[in-house]
């Protein structure tokens, strides 16, 4: 959710994953983002807050992008976004001011089951995964 031009996907081996849909309101960064296009990674224009998902999956990203989403509603779209997560699957947050951002940390260990809440490695960014 939020992919921008899709640059996390130069980080992943492309067979350790079965799809993988990125959502972008930008039209440039989907532009960008369909440099990593194939039959397993697909882009499209939209807004997170009312993507209507078409199936379910293992883990929603959102990397740098929920605060994206307005803060009256960011709590009811990852309440509705939980139902598209399968059996086992999970939240992902990052969030590179976490300071800036402590609304959102509270929501989310207020609201969800977190399975790490931490700071990234030599980092201030932040990694929360959650279901």
């Amino acid at each position: 959710m939020g992919c921008g031009s899709a640059s996390i996907l130069q980080g992943f081996d492309s067979t350790t994953f079965g799809s993988v849909l990125g959502l972008d309101l930008s039209t440039e960064a989907i532009r960008l983002a369909n440099r990593f296009a194939s039959d397993k990674v697909v882009f499209q224009v939209g807004d997170m807050t009312s993507f209507k998902c078409p199936r379910t999956y293992d883990v929603i990203l959102f990397s740098e992008s929920l605060y994206y989403a307005p803060a009256m509603e960011r709590e009811a779209l990852l309440r509705r976004l939980v139902r598209h997560l399968k059996p086992g699957g999970a939240f992902v947050v990052t969030l590179a001011q976490p300071k800036r951002y402590a609304d959102i940390i509270e929501m989310i260990r207020r609201c969800f089951q977190i399975s790490e809440d931490r700071p990234f490695c030599r980092s201030v960014r932040h990694l929360l995964v959650f279901s």
